[in-house]
């Protein structure tokens, strides 16, 4: 099978969320077949990343940024197609003509242009969503922030969906909203990897982390969630902030900065519990899942690892009064903090393979 992966990120490094949802596709591809690779090089070129990528896929394929920059035309969101450069669609024609593929993979809907260009009848035409983007500034905008990166109409969404033959959401209550959406067919594969079995932290005391991006949603919540803490009794943990949210957050007063780190498994090894206490926000939250395949106990909001209810009783709670009641209660009682962590690392263990057996049965449809 013959597979072409159209992105808007790089897969290498995979030390974002985005980037390591494609990698995880474009990784169960290239197990039954070739894949090709087309990047829209939208945020500039790194030449490391991309030799890391053409070492791991068969082909890659360059659109370098230019002078193209988005306009949005409409006074609150943005247009579908509004963020696809005449670059990229050139590039994705060329291939189209030239190339045969059985399967094309586009991520995010604002690219989903790209799958009018491949044919239904020879290549099976998936959009990987990621994220739900219809109304996105709108529930931005509830949550007290401006909204950012893109966002439009869920009837705009709907038009971007229509385009593929399978739509593939990341977490299943917007896989109920897409379907509510098209009349394409949905499937909702997480994102999961298998099993790091990163050994415990050995040391004194309890190290709590938070490990992120700059994004805003990142930056607000554990800005709050500092706050919170800050105002309560002084408790008896170390809080690392670690990765870019570091570099944006500002004021934090109990959690220090670790700073950005050159792996995911540098985020979690001197950690005993990971948090995120996410507010709002969409998607299937990668670092939650990362923090539990890699052994770590975690606390989240329900809105930080909505998918992952499977998991373990204990790793969802409904808001941050109810996360800060379960944390102070582990501080208390420190010993149970690796038992969870072992459980909740057997219940992602079956969660992963679960996904892993989905997205292969899905694969094995398109062969």
């Amino acid at each position: 099978m013959r597979s072409l992966v159209v992105t808007p990120t790089p897969t290498h490094p995979a030390d974002q969320g985005n980037r390591a949802r494609v990698h995880q596709i474009a990784s169960a591809l290239r197990k039954v077949g070739s894949v090709d690779l087309l990047y829209s090089a939208v945020d500039g070129l790194d030449l490391a990343s991309v030799e890391a990528m053409r070492r791991c896929w068969d082909a890659v394929f360059i659109v370098p940024p230019a002078s193209f920059r988005p306009q949005r035309r409409l006074p609150d969101h943005w247009g579908l197609d509004e963020w696809v450069s005449p670059n990229l669609m050139e590039a994705a024609r060329t291939l189209a003509a030239s190339a045969d593929y059985d399967v094309v993979v586009v991520n995010y809907v604002w690219c989903s242009w790209v799958l009018t260009l491949f044919d239904p009848a020879r290549t099976v035409r998936v959009l990987d969503t990621h994220d739900a983007f219809g109304d996105r500034h709108l529930h931005t905008r509830a949550a007290g922030m401006q909204p950012h990166w893109f966002y439009t109409t869920q009837a705009e969404e709907a038009r971007g969906l229509d385009r593929a033959d399978v739509v593939l959401a990341i977490q299943a209550e917007e896989g109920q909203q897409f379907r509510s959406l098209t009349q394409r067919r949905v499937e909702v594969i997480e994102y999961a990897v298998p099993p790091v079995g990163l050994p415990p932290r050995v040391g004194p005391g309890v190290v709590v982390g938070y490990f992120g991006s700059g994004n805003p949603w990142n930056v607000e919540s554990l800005e709050v969630f500092d706050a919170m803490l800050a105002n309560g009794p002084r408790l008896p943990a170390t809080f690392l902030a670690i990765g870019g949210v570091t570099r944006a957050a500002r004021g934090l007063r109990v959690f220090q900065s670790a700073g950005v780190v050159d792996a995911v498994a540098d985020a979690y090894a001197p950690l005993d519990l990971m948090l995120n206490p996410m507010r709002g926000g969409t998607g299937l939250k990668i670092k939650t899942v990362e923090a539990l395949a890699h052994g770590r106990a975690v606390l989240s909001t329900r809105d930080g690892g909505l998918g992952l209810e499977a998991v373990h009783p204990d790793l969802l709670h409904a808001d941050l009064d109810g996360l800060l009641a379960r944390l102070l209660q582990l501080l208390q009682h420190p010993g149970e903090i690796a038992p969870l962590a072992r459980a909740m690392q057997a219940g992602y263990a079956i969660f992963a393979t679960d996904v892993a057996r989905r997205l292969a049965a899905l694969l094995d449809e398109w062969r």
